[in-house]
């Protein structure tokens, strides 16, 4: 019952944040800075990376203080039903 649990929390965390690059599209660029490991390798903008860097403002801070939340409700969720 553990490993079912520890994929179905990995699955919703990364779930979590494919979805919030959907909904910020090129928001991110404005929001986030790149990362280092992304510059290595040839990206260019924050929007073409699936990683979030370091936030740039409030908004890119409220972005991710709003996925931690959602990450923890979810892990509570998963914990709690099995």
């Amino acid at each position: 019952m553990g490993i079912i649990k520890m994929i179905l929390i990995v699955t919703a965390m990364y779930a979590t944040i494919a979805l919030t690059n959907r909904l910020l599209g090129e928001k991110k660029d404005e929001w986030f800075h790149l990362r280092w490991a992304s510059r290595a390798v040839g990206m260019t903008r924050p929007s073409q990376s699936f990683n979030f860097g370091t936030p740039k403002g409030w908004q890119g801070t409220l972005v991710m203080i709003a996925m931690l939340l959602a990450m923890a409700v979810e892990i509570y969720i998963i914990t709690a039903l099995l």
